[in-house]
């Protein structure tokens, strides 16, 4: 029988396990917490789909009726530590399992959660870089699925993407740009690629080595590879960590074929979009060959010394609304995630060019 599951908080930037709850394997959601009324109205209106989910200000209400509890990160962190700490207390005092996100236990101070058994490394969490010092060759079909930064529906792409590929037989490993603990059926990424405190060439050799081990032990038929943060810096305030994660990820194997996840413009020039898909080909080693226009897109004030961006969400059709104006760049297609036609044109597009030009799959 599935555990009940309860998400804290419920916000927008969480929003996809709301919308993907089908694919649960262990759990079946039934409640979710907000931190207040304007959240609740804006969640709501944006994402419209609560069949059999209690949205409520009030944890222990919530609480009351579910078996575990997932504590996500909130936008840009605004909940205080202290409300944390509250309702982990509860919920372990209630006998609940209690689970987290890697972002929410990172940004937490130890004190908060150290109380709590129920986040426990694994062998994927340790470090011994590989004797080996060359990258070893993994005969799997890759896709990598990239973005611009926050709110691009990376993680819905990554999600659509494998479902598409399960549903035609296919044994998949998915790795999330977002972590829901695994929740939905995404493998979670190893600590060490994070870490800092090794460099760039042993994570790469390290990531690599965790892959091919991977891949002998499961036999996948095919790889997803969702890449969390952004690919590159949006300005000189704006830096994303310079594509770092990014930029590990597709220098530990050989990505095939490419998705970036792209914010809405109004109008934008086909040489602008082309800069973009050059970046991955030299920079990522990744040919780019679909962008997903997200609903969402943003504004930074130059004047502000602040490295703030504003996000702005819209219908999920605005995306269709996307004008590329002519240019000198390579044509490239674009799609909307969150329409099923152009997503499913896009879908089969993508299953024929890895039939047709990868000899592994």
């Amino acid at each position: 029988m599935k555990k009940k599951l309860l998400i804290f908080p419920f916000a927008y930037c969480n929003r996809e396990i709301v919308m993907y709850r089908k694919y649960m394997e262990e759990y079946t959601l039934v409640a979710a917490v907000v931190q207040n009324k304007a959240e609740l109205d804006q969640v709501i209106e944006k994402s419209k789909k609560f069949e059999n989910i209690l949205i409520t200000e009030k944890f222990e209400d919530a609480l009351s009726i579910c078996d575990a509890v997932l504590f996500l990160e909130s936008d840009n962190m605004s909940i205080s530590a202290s409300i944390y700490k509250n309702y982990i207390r509860k919920a372990e005092c209630s006998g609940k399992e209690v689970l987290f996100s890697n972002k929410c236990l990172k940004s937490l101070d130890v004190s908060v959660v150290m109380e709590s058994i129920l986040y426990q490394k694994g062998d994927s969490d340790r470090f011994q870089l590989p004797e080996n010092t060359y990258i070893k060759y993994i005969d799997i079909p890759v896709i990598g699925v990239m973005g611009l930064g926050n709110f691009c529906n990376k993680f819905c792409t990554e999600i659509e993407i494998s479902s598409f590929f399960r549903g035609k037989g296919y044994r998949v490993i998915h790795f999330g740009s977002k972590d829901f603990n695994g929740v939905i059926g995404e493998k979670r990424y190893p600590a060490f690629l994070f870490n800092q405190g090794y460099s760039v060439t042993q994570r790469i050799l390290q990531w690599n080595q965790y892959l091919f081990e991977l891949c002998e032990r499961e036999k996948p038929d095919l790889l997803i590879l969702g890449m969390p943060g952004a690919i590159m810096p949006l300005n000189n305030k704006i830096l994303n960590e310079f594509g770092e994660i990014p930029f590990i990820i597709s220098n530990g194997i050989r990505i095939d074929v490419g998705v970036l996840c792209s914010y809405f413009y109004e109008k934008v020039d086909q040489k602008y979009l082309s800069e973009y898909k050059n970046y991955c080909k030299y920079k990522l080693n990744c040919d780019v060959k679909w962008i997903c226009v997200s609903n969402s897109s943003c504004r930074f004030n130059p004047d502000s010394e602040e490295s703030v961006l504003e996000y702005l969400h819209y219908e999920p059709e605005i995306a269709d609304k996307m004008v590329v104006e002519a240019g000198s760049g390579e044509k490239i297609n674009l799609f909307n995630v969150l329409n099923e036609s152009k997503r499913e044109e896009m879908l089969q597009q993508l299953y024929n060019e890895l039939t047709e030009n990868v000899s592994a799959f």
